[in-house]
């Protein structure tokens, strides 16, 4: 859940940063969509925030508590 949370918020962070988003998953789908610079940082910013979430004092709590959901 976590890693889906950073991808989605790395989306949020490109489009108010730029005015659009872009993926590898634009690339597999082929939606016409893709650009190669936006998508490298959108992993930048992925990894970025997986690992602020996930070295966060807070983390195994939350990592309990979701294994719920």
């Amino acid at each position: 859940m976590i890693k889906t949370c950073s991808h989605e918020l790395a989306h949020y962070i490109q489009f108010v940063k730029w005015g659009e988003n872009s993926c590898e998953s634009d690339l597999v789908l082929n939606n016409g969509n893709y650009d190669r610079e936006l998508a490298k940082e959108h992993e930048e910013f992925m990894q970025e925030i997986y690992q602020l979430i996930r070295n966060s004092g807070d983390y195994s709590k939350l990592e309990k508590r979701w294994k719920n959901i």
